[in-house]
């Protein structure tokens, strides 16, 4: 069984990777996808040790969580998620984000009509912000490049008790 959190993360993952503009052709444009999936070899890289070859990176990390409690039993859970994405070219990373915010209002599981992150979440994304662009080292140190970085922080929301099974 895995945490609220763990399938609202992978709901995100979902939309991106159903959403036909981030996979022209049934084929990502993202390069490199870091997932932190149970049981997949390296789990602490980061999307900082893409290289040139990698570009575009996909990265999809939790954020800050923090109840706000409902009744003495029932919490409401805002629950942040950040993608963060590596580009050698920043107008393509507008795009993604664009195409990725779109991804997971929009995007549902193939025969539902419920997007992925209100299939998990019970609630559409709560908000979602876009990080100002900025200059990153990737790779080798030795040998690091730059190239940009964006991130999108979608604000989810769930209800959970953390008493029961709910």
């Amino acid at each position: 069984m895995t945490t609220k959190t763990t399938d609202a993360r992978s709901a995100i993952w979902n939309a991106i990777e159903a959403c036909p503009a981030l996979n022209p052709d049934g084929k990502s444009v993202f390069k490199r996808k870091f997932k932190h999936e149970t049981g997949e070899g390296g789990t602490l890289e980061s999307i900082i040790q893409s290289g040139l070859g990698d570009m575009p990176s996909i990265e999809i990390v939790p954020g800050r969580q923090e109840f706000k409690w409902q009744t003495q039993r029932m919490a409401d859970f805002p629950y942040s998620i950040d993608v963060r994405l590596i580009h050698t070219r920043l107008y393509r990373l507008e795009q993604y984000a664009q195409d990725i915010i779109k991804a997971a209002w929009q995007q549902t599981p193939l025969g539902s009509p419920v997007p992925f992150v209100k299939a998990a979440t019970g609630y559409n994304p709560q908000s979602v912000s876009v990080s100002v662009p900025t200059l990153a080292r990737i790779g080798d140190r030795t040998q690091a490049v730059k190239a940009w970085a964006m991130t999108v922080t979608f604000q989810l929301q769930f209800q959970y008790d953390p008493f029961g099974s709910t």
